[in-house]
């Protein structure tokens, strides 16, 4: 089972040019291997002892509970969070890896009910963790690889498209931009800094606490 665990963590690594990475025997979900191999190490234990029955004496099966109980405060103290990534400090526990404002939630939504599914959608933090694009099924334009596995061709180059999409000071340059790239939707977060002028900016067609859904027309 340990042999056919390990096989697998690695044999599956996301990056198949860099296979065996450290992070791959660390964070990939090792319960159900944990599970079997307690559970058949202790039913052979048993079986050798009892067979396939309960124990005879009375002191046996006190001795059997006692044993059981104590073992259940194994994965009772260790399961907390236990598919999470500890190391990494955003990542740490399901409340900082999965947690996210309502209003984004809502954002995205509203990209799914007002867009058509060939429209793609942008997000100005560039979709770190798959949100959006998730929620509002829909092709981004480009989106920051959160496990920073293998870098497909053409990414660095779109992230630095985006970022001096967002230093652009007149509304022709951004809907020029916006049509060439044919991005029609665009997720401002309130965390993200843009030059654009006044006007464009409050041109918002859905504002919730500080997120921004903005809609770009197909040509400039």
């Amino acid at each position: 089972m340990v042999a056919n665990y390990t096989l697998i963590s690695l044999g599956l690594a996301m990056d198949t040019r860099r296979v065996g990475t450290p992070d791959e025997l660390l964070n990939r979900p090792l319960v159900w291997a944990y599970f079997a191999v307690v559970v058949w190490t202790a039913g052979a234990a048993y079986a050798s002892q009892f067979g396939d029955a309960p124990p005879r004496r009375l002191r046996a099966r006190v001795a059997a509970t006692l044993l059981v109980a104590p073992s259940l405060s194994v994965p009772w103290m260790f399961s907390q969070n236990l598919q999470t990534f500890p190391a990494w400090p955003k990542f740490k526990s399901f409340e900082a890896l999965a947690s996210f404002p309502s209003c984004r939630v809502q954002a995205s939504l509203y990209f799914r009910e007002h867009s058509q599914t060939r429209e793609v959608v942008q997000d100005s933090e560039n979709d770190f963790r798959y949100l959006t694009t998730a929620l509002t099924e829909r092709q981004a334009f480009v989106i920051a690889n959160m496990l920073k596995t293998r870098e497909e061709p053409g990414l660095r180059e779109r992230l630095t498209e985006m970022d001096s999409f967002k230093r652009m000071t007149t509304a022709e340059d951004v809907a020029a931009f916006a049509a060439q790239r044919k991005i029609a939707w665009y997720l401002l977060h309130p965390t993200s800094t843009v030059l654009w002028p006044r006007g464009l900016r409050d041109a918002a067609v859905y504002i919730c606490d500080g997120f921004r859904v903005y809609h770009f027309s197909p040509s400039a």
